[in-house]
């Protein structure tokens, strides 16, 4: 019988796994939101109306952001400059104006369900968050019916488009927020620079859930020890791991 997808990667997971430092740091009870594909695990009892969501990476997914919003209230801010990502956010939002149901493109059971009332604490950014303000270049997949792009080139793609980047603070300072309760970083590889300038500048970060996009497409054999120096710089500055799971999702908490 051939393995799955999700058993081959998580017996590469185990194989790779004596050299990441994943260990659980602190137990807390979870809660798990959002589509089979696009979940993230958070710990209980931080979000709440008053609560203030960056969501950078959203792809053709954005069920975990609006999770938080029909559940909580939360006020929740989506950015990825990525014209797929824009197209399926603003296809969701004539969905909902409309009063009509909308499933994932990748998965047809999943159905988005948010009111009217809450979708307007959905806020969409055609913005990249990076370690400074400018313009890059975010590169392609090499699977082209696959929608992230990345700053670092992850896949080695020599497609790309431009668009405008800004550094957590300058986004903060913007919106007039002085503290972000949730931030997610699925963000192909830009991940190490945006944490070590968000360590940098001691922003007020509650929870943090990131993606490190290295584990599925390393740029060299050394992607581990980038990763453990970003986790250890973390819980140096007073981050607990409270998840860990087989593809390289990571939840942190600011003790």
């Amino acid at each position: 019988m051939k393995a799955t997808l999700g058993e081959l990667k998580h017996k590469i997971y185990q194989s790779v796994l004596p050299s990441l430092n994943y260990r659980v740091d602190q137990e807390v009870p979870l809660e798990t939101w959002g589509s089979e594909y696009g979940e993230w695990v958070i710990p209980k009892g931080v979000m709440g109306k008053e609560s203030i969501c960056y969501l950078a990476g959203a792809g053709e997914d954005i069920s975990f952001d609006v999770a938080l919003a029909e559940a909580y209230g939360s006020e929740v801010h989506i950015f990825d400059p990525t014209p797929r990502a824009r197209a399926h956010y603003n296809a969701l939002k004539e969905a909902v104006e409309k009063g009509e149901e909308m499933a994932l493109p990748h998965n047809s059971e999943y159905i988005y369900t948010i009111s009217p009332t809450n979708w307007g604490y959905v806020h969409y950014h055609a913005l990249g968050i990076w370690k400074d303000n400018e313009t890059v270049r975010f590169y392609q997949p090499s699977n082209e019916n696959h929608v992230s792009h990345s700053i670092l080139n992850l896949q080695k793609t020599d497609s790309y488009f431009e668009a405008e980047v800004e550094t957590l603070d300058s986004i903060m300072h913007k919106h007039g927020h002085s503290r972000i309760d949730l931030l997610k970083l699925d963000i192909e590889g830009a991940e190490y620079e945006v944490i070590n300038d968000m360590l940098n500048k001691k922003l007020d970060v509650k929870v943090l859930c990131v993606e490190f996009d290295e584990f599925h497409n390393p740029l060299d054999g050394k992607y581990p020890v980038r990763i453990n120096k970003v986790v250890k710089r973390l819980r140096k500055q007073g981050y607990s791991i409270v998840h860990a799971d087989a593809y390289c999702n990571l939840t942190f908490i600011k003790r």
